[in-house]
């Protein structure tokens, strides 16, 4: 792998390729749920463009770690680390790109001729112009997108090395999402006063002005959409705080 050049499209697939689905199902196994299948095979023009977007080649996917409601460790530095994993294991596992939407101001890309991350200052790769998506996309090589064999005994070699996992936290129950946003004006004045208790504000159960502003100025500093809303991105980062 080192020195290959990246690929890019290079035609669209007749079908889902058994190399790409073996690596999905490893790294999910791998990172014990941290991250879950969120596409692979799909013919479209990239987002907001008009070129044939590579998930078209069969050997794309995309990997999300939303969290509650969803599947997933709703933890970004976790993943952060899953990410570096696999930054660590690129050459093993024959990965050409992976996009990282998070980071600001507009996410952040690893390529194999490159070998280092470039961080974007202008909307290159913000998933159809919307930042801090909470998933990576990941693109293998041509030569294993249809050996399935190959991943099965990569991850086996790789989960046998004793110093290739990442840490998982320990377990707590997260609070469902409640299926839709609180926001301003919400009446479950214990709901709002668990989330005003997690962004630093007066905690008396109004979802006013002041609690969206501090829901904004929190969604800013932790990777997700400052709109002051606590919709389903938003619940699942701050899940894992409503239980300190």
């Amino acid at each position: 792998m080192v020195g290959r050049k990246y690929t890019g499209f290079d035609g669209y697939a007749s079908g889902k390729r058994k190399g790409t689905e073996q690596f999905v199902r490893e790294f999910v196994k791998h990172t014990g749920g941290a991250f879950w299948n969120n596409g692979t095979l799909v013919k479209r023009p990239i987002r907001g463009g008009t070129r044939p977007s590579n998930h078209g080649t069969g050997r794309a996917v995309d990997f999300s770690y939303r969290g509650s409601p969803y599947k997933g460790c709703g933890d970004r530095k976790l993943a952060a680390k899953w990410i570096d994993w696999l930054v660590e294991h690129a050459d093993d596992l024959h990965i050409e790109i992976i996009v990282d939407y998070m980071p600001k101001p507009y996410g952040r890309a690893w390529k194999c001729d490159r070998r280092k991350w470039r961080r974007y200052t202008r909307p290159t790769i913000t998933s159809g112009g919307k930042s801090y998506a909470d998933w990576i996309h990941v693109e293998i090589a041509p030569d294993v997108a249809d050996d399935p064999e190959f991943f099965k005994r990569v991850f086996s070699e790789l989960g046998a090395g004793g110093s290739t996992t990442v840490e998982q936290p320990a377990k707590h129950q997260l609070v469902p999402y409640r299926g839709r946003p609180v926001r301003r004006g919400e009446k479950d004045r214990e709901l709002v006063k668990m989330i005003q208790a997690v962004v630093g504000t007066i905690v008396d159960g109004d979802f006013g002005p002041m609690t969206e502003r501090a829901v904004m100025r929190w969604q800013g500093k932790n990777g997700c959409y400052p709109d002051g809303w606590v919709g389903p991105q938003t619940w699942a980062a701050m899940a894992p705080h409503f239980n300190k």
